[in-house]
């Protein structure tokens, strides 16, 4: 039978693969991301401007799953607030897939400037919540700016309300007094676009899209080489591994 306590003894005296094993996971952000340096250019000119108080515009990032879209996003939004000694912008990250209703994003984003979940996931009217969070704004994030980021911005528009609720998020910057808000939307369908009311269209692509190309097989292997050398102690990973998961991917 399974001896669990001696199962435990013998992996503490076995050897130590990890350095850092949180290198693996997806949401973890290198120091440096290789192969994204156009694209990581093309953010920081956007929203440089936050670093003197001024709201960046809206704008999309397309490209296919895997692609690096929302670590390239996440990575400027590092850099940016190592720059930013006064009032640092605030970045609000809505993952679409779990937070898909208008009530849940207002929600999601004024519990997430809290700290604590004072929102309830439901029972709230809309217009009472908007107001909430109009006031929280100023309050809180006052003279800066704050970043709304919407990851897999697409299926906002296939749920009922999608359409209302992006104009609403574009349009906050008319009712706040203090802080300012801008909205970058992550989408890997360069088609959804077709299917949002002329008004969001408007407001949401006030820059030319970033694009983010796949990665080819050499790009693949470098990447999963730096990934390696983080997570792993020296030795652990031969380099014939990583290429054959280069090649897979």
């Amino acid at each position: 039978s399974f001896n669990i306590d001696k199962f435990y003894r013998n992996y503490l005296k076995g050897p130590n693969l990890f350095r850092k094993r949180e290198a693996l996971e997806p949401s973890f952000i290198p120091d440096e991301l290789p192969h994204r340096n156009s694209e990581i250019e093309k953010i920081a000119g956007i929203t440089a401007c936050a670093l003197k108080g001024d709201v960046p515009p809206n704008f999309l990032c397309y490209g296919m799953t895997g692609t690096g879209k929302t670590a390239t996003v996440r990575y400027v939004s590092q850099k940016l607030a190592q720059h930013c000694t006064n009032n640092p912008p605030w970045w609000i990250y809505i993952n679409c897939t779990v937070v898909s209703t208008p009530y849940r994003i207002l929600a999601h984003i004024y519990n997430t400037i809290v700290g604590r979940e004072k929102i309830p996931a439901t029972g709230l009217p809309k217009d009472v919540i908007l107001k909430k969070l109009l006031g929280l704004l100023d309050q809180k994030v006052k003279n800066s700016v704050c970043f709304f980021v919407l990851d897999e911005i697409d299926i906002l528009i296939e749920k009922k309300g999608g359409n209302e609720i992006l104009y609403t998020l574009t349009r906050l910057n008319e009712s706040l007094d203090l802080c300012r808000t801008s909205v970058i939307g992550i989408s890997n369908k360069l088609k959804f676009m077709e299917y949002l009311d002329s008004r969001v269209t408007s407001n949401l692509d006030q820059e030319e899209p970033i694009v983010f190309h796949p990665y080819n097989a050499n790009e693949l292997a470098d990447i999963l080489k730096q990934r390696a050398k983080i997570a792993f102690h020296e030795g652990i990973i031969e380099e014939g591994v990583i290429k054959l998961c280069a090649g897979l991917a």
